[in-house]
């Protein structure tokens, strides 16, 4: 007689033979490459934009860390940022494997010098968790990240490396998605910036400023958008901000008359010659429209996001109060917003407008830094500024080279006397100091939202 046979293994067998197609499927998974077909180049820029604002906005992060709650109300971000192109279409996922070398999988495309990935890594396993979808991907690492415990992951060579959360103040910096360059958002839990804020180069306090100003409206302003989000905000305080917001009220219209005086009696004084004086090069009318455009930026949004808006001067202090704390510029904010307004880039969240510009010189002169954030207002610190003060500089020795050294062949040590006659007389003229043509002139100067 035969043994029966057992069923079991048979399914065993079964099961081995699925694991084994499934892990066929996985090898065989073909990500997007770049197939060389045409591709709109503002899109091309504006994920490149992306990259360079997650990528300046990073290390700023993990600077902020230093705060150490409880200053603020906790939250956690990654030492590095990652894209991925999961769910989009065809030729956008193209774009972006040219412009950032991001596919399916979790691209890294950001990371601080303390982070253990570099950019151009690709994870394919989170504490033993894989799949194919990057979207689910990316809700298991931001489920690691929340939880604020280290974990590990596998890149696609097969590399594993440990991931360390890092403690933070609340208030995620979001970046908006290339096909929404000007989206903007304000939350308890987030700000989702425009594109336009990262065009041009921001320095390490710059970027450090703009995260510190993000937890600084978490912090300032959470408890006011909350009340409104679950409608326990009084209808004449709405009113009221309405007003104001809307330029109706006695102190946005004092502001906007430019009288010292009536804002005074209407609670804000208004700093005579700020608006009148700023950017070199740039018209005086032009810089005041901006400012009215940055109001009125302020005053269009909506629910949340417009509670928000009431709180953006507190954000302000805030970053001020805060980056003094780590040791960083102070008056970042100010650089920031002289770049914008500069660069003509004025509905975000850093081009300070006439109501937000004084209350920070407050602040600032109480520091016994209002004198440099005149400077700066004026342009005198400008990036502008900065440029044609190296250009000036460049251009001076330029001259000396060509004209005053070869006058030194019978007489080296008088001519040498000469030459250091010059450049000091020049230089005083130009109200700089020596040290301004050496070293000193080297010196100086996807993102998701949340319902609310």
């Amino acid at each position: 007689m035969h043994a029966p046979k057992k069923p079991r293994r048979r399914v065993s067998l079964c099961c081995l033979i699925t694991s084994l197609s499934m892990l066929s499927a996985c090898s065989t998974m073909q990500y997007t490459v770049d197939d060389g077909r045409p591709i709109d180049e503002k899109l091309l820029t504006n994920i490149r934009t992306y990259g360079k604002g997650a990528q300046a906005i990073r290390p700023a992060i993990v600077r902020s860390a230093k705060l150490n709650a409880p200053v603020c109300e906790e939250g956690w971000e990654l030492p590095f940022d990652f894209a991925t192109s999961d769910e989009l279409p065809e030729l956008e996922r193209v774009a972006w494997v040219r412009a950032l070398n991001v596919d399916e999988r979790l691209t890294v495309i950001a990371a601080s010098p303390a982070s253990t990935l570099a950019i151009g890594n690709k994870i394919v396993d989170i504490e033993g968790f894989r799949s194919n979808s990057g979207k689910r991907m990316t809700e298991v690492i931001k489920e690691r990240r929340d939880g604020g415990r280290p974990f590990q992951v596998t890149l696609v060579e097969g590399k594993k490396l440990r991931v360390e959360p890092v403690r933070t103040c609340r208030g995620l910096v979001l970046i908006a998605p290339p096909l929404k360059p000007a989206a903007q958002d304000y939350h308890w839990s987030y700000s989702l910036h425009p594109l336009d804020v990262f065009r041009q180069d921001l320095t390490s306090d710059e970027a450090l400023w703009l995260v510190l100003w993000t937890q600084g409206l978490s912090e300032e302003g959470g408890a006011r958008m909350k009340a409104y989000q679950y409608g326990a905000v009084p209808a004449q305080f709405l009113a009221g901000v309405a007003s104001l917001l809307m330029g109706v009220g006695p102190l946005a219209k004092a502001i906007q008359a430019g009288s010292t005086v009536a804002a005074s009696q209407a609670g804000v004084t208004v700093v005579t010659g700020v608006v009148t004086s700023q950017a070199i090069g740039l018209a005086k009318q032009q810089t005041a429209t901006l400012m009215e455009a940055s109001s009125k930026n302020r005053a269009k949004l909506k629910g949340v996001a417009w509670v928000g808006g009431t709180v953006f001067d507190k954000a302000d202090k805030w970053a001020f109060d805060h980056m003094t704390q780590l040791g960083a510029d102070p008056l970042a904010g100010m650089t920031l917003h002289q770049k914008l307004i500069e660069s003509g880039r004025a509905e975000n969240a850093f081009v300070l407008d006439a109501e937000r510009l004084p209350m920070l010189q407050a602040v600032a002169e109480e520091a016994k830094l209002g004198t440099r954030m005149t400077r700066l207002l004026s342009g005198e610190e400008s990036p502008a500024a900065q440029k044609q003060t190296q250009q000036k500089a460049d251009d001076m020795i330029g001259h000396l080279t060509t004209e005053a050294m070869p006058q030194a062949s019978d007489k080296p040590a008088e001519v040498a006397a000469e030459v250091t006659g010059e450049v000091a007389a020049e230089v005083t003229d130009e109200g700089l100091t020596l040290p301004v043509l050496t070293m000193e002139s080297q010196i100086k100067l996807k993102p998701v939202q949340a319902n609310e």
